[in-house]
């Protein structure tokens, strides 16, 4: 009897103990899981390289709606159009076009610009051909930045600024003679344009104007949140950032190298390109470095979202920041 008992015992602990263990292994399939949904939830975002079969390309501008409609420009003639599954020429080694900029207010309405060698171009699509829309006697175009159908500005050489109000491009007074390398628009009453010789001009609505000038270096990137919040770029790992009172340098972390453009989400999401691959980053506190996985010198960004950004430069170098 005392046997049988015995037996039972130790059954009946098996039996708890095969309980408890399924138990176990349970939780742990759960933790398990868990863990998976959030490392699913929390996924690393990283610049990566974007593969295409276009060599030889010294990118220079790209612009993107969205991560299905996105343009690269080139100074190779070639403009180049991401449908979201791959990269097709809309134009290819046009060699009486140097391309520096493109904009976009929507996949029938895109602008690229820059210079044919002698003279300023802009080329407009409507969605299927590319057409020069604009030429710009003996001033090249660096820049160009487009609002909405009725506010497009472009930039260039010797001061120069034109502005398309949906039917024709006019000139407006820079009062300045300086390069100017880059444009940015919040609105149509606050625009700030940047250039040779720490040159700032901003535009109320009606007439540019000189601001302070904080460095004899050139100024290339503009980007801006809002009103309060305005950051310009440019060599020496110069960024410079207005607060909607007054405008002061600020520690980059880059020393040496050029800073090339900006691209902003808001004012915790901002990232600046230039020399050797350099990235860098802001978070509404510090700039760091990102690693761009490239020593190419990176020309031009464009944030879409905080978890979609695009860049591009030498070497046929395009570059996606994301999953």
């Amino acid at each position: 009897m005392k046997i049988m008992l015995k037996a039972g015992g130790f059954m009946m602990l098996a039996l708890l103990l095969s309980f408890f263990a399924g138990c176990g292994g349970n939780n742990a399939s759960v933790k398990e899981n868990n863990g998976s949904e959030e490392l699913e939830a929390k996924k690393e975002l990283y610049w990566h390289s974007v593969p295409h079969s276009f060599s030889g390309q010294r990118f220079e501008g790209i612009f993107a709606l969205d991560d299905n409609h996105v343009w690269a420009v080139s100074v190779n003639g070639t403009i180049l159009f991401f449908n979201g599954t791959s990269w097709v020429a809309q134009m290819l080694d046009n060699r009486e076009c140097l391309f520096y900029a493109v904009a976009a207010l929507s996949p029938n309405s895109v602008w690229a610009a820059g210079d044919d060698g002698q003279n300023g171009i802009i080329y407009y699509s409507g969605g299927s051909a590319w057409s020069k829309q604009y030429v710009s006697q003996g001033n090249r175009l660096q820049d160009i930045f487009a609002l909405d159908s009725g506010h497009v500005w472009a930039v260039g050489q010797n001061g120069t600024i034109i502005f398309f109000n949906g039917n024709n491009w006019t000139k407006q007074a820079s009062n300045t003679t300086e390069f100017l390398s880059g444009i940015f628009a919040l609105d149509s009453n606050n625009a700030w344009a940047v250039g040779d010789k720490g040159t700032i001009l901003y535009y109320n609505g009606a007439t540019w104007s000189q601001q302070p000038i904080l460095t004899n270096g050139t100024l290339s990137g503009v980007t801006a949140a809002d009103p309060n919040h305005v950051w310009v770029s440019g060599y020496q790992g110069t960024v410079l950032f207005y607060d909607g009172a007054n405008w002061q340098a600020v520690n980059s972390g880059i020393y040496g190298d050029w800073i090339k453009d900006l691209a902003s989400i808001d004012n915790i999401h901002v990232w600046g390109v230039g020399g050797k691959g350099t990235i860098i980053f802001f978070d509404g506190a510090t700039w760091r470095t990102q690693k761009s996985g490239t020593a190419n010198f990176i020309a031009d960004v464009c944030a879409v979202s905080e978890s979609s950004v695009w860049a591009v430069g030498d070497n046929s170098t395009i570059l996606k920041y994301g999953e």
